[in-house]
């Protein structure tokens, strides 16, 4: 699944494959620090009742976007195709929200 926000112009989108693992989110450069990430995930949030990624350790403020928006590192890895650490993160929908899907 692909989820585009756009306004004029495309801004970012996000893309969710498996079932909840996060393939991508991306926000143009112009657009960044607009909560449009957060909008992004919080859409996704409304559907999938976990969702994943993995990040790079050394891309910090991915990092501390995903924990803002209540991720946890459940995982820290070396990435065989590109040499470098990275973590895998986790968000579960809370008990309160699955019983109302």
């Amino acid at each position: 699944d692909i989820f585009i926000y756009r306004k004029s112009t495309l801004m970012g989108f996000i893309g969710i494959i498996d079932g909840g693992y996060i393939a991508g989110l991306f926000v143009d450069e112009k657009f960044q620090s607009q909560g449009i990430g957060k909008k992004l995930l919080e859409h996704c949030k409304q559907i999938y009742p976990c969702l994943s990624l993995d990040v790079f350790v050394k891309n910090t403020g991915a990092v501390r976007f995903y924990q803002n928006n209540g991720f946890e590192i459940v995982d820290t890895k070396t990435n065989p195709e590109f040499k470098h650490t990275e973590h895998h993160m986790v968000w579960n929908a809370p008990a309160s929200d699955l019983t109302k899907r």
